[in-house]
């Protein structure tokens, strides 16, 4: 074997099914370009703090394309549920926020409620 010669296989952008970034870390070559493929899934972890300030839409990366996880234990799940090919919007609903609310009935006695905001 020469130099800089390894009879390992290679990795390409092709075998890369996900990638998991720190949600404002886009910067770098490696994000940019396996983001920018559209069958990869892109996943950011909130939790982990970061001088870089670069989020996905900076560098022309759709919303609707990046997952949001507030860990790496989430992300984790994430990649596992997609990998089991599993629809990721089913694990996630949007519910609307809850209030009370207070309404008088018609012999002035409090009736307590929950309705959506």
């Amino acid at each position: 074997m020469g130099v800089g010669k390894s009879s390992a296989p290679l990795i390409t952008a092709e075998d890369v099914y996900a990638r998991i970034v720190k949600s404002n870390c886009f910067g770098g070559g490696t994000a940019v370009s396996l983001s920018s493929r559209s069958n990869t899934l892109v996943v950011t972890v909130e939790d982990n703090s970061t001088v870089m300030n670069i989020p996905p839409k900076a560098v022309g990366l759709p919303e609707e394309r990046v997952r949001v996880a507030k860990s790496y234990a989430e992300a984790a799940g994430l990649l596992a549920t997609h990998k089991a090919g599993i629809d990721l919007d089913s694990i996630s609903p949007t519910v609307p926020r809850i209030r009370w609310q207070e309404q008088l009935t018609q012999v002035n006695v409090p009736l307590k409620f929950l309705t959506p905001i």
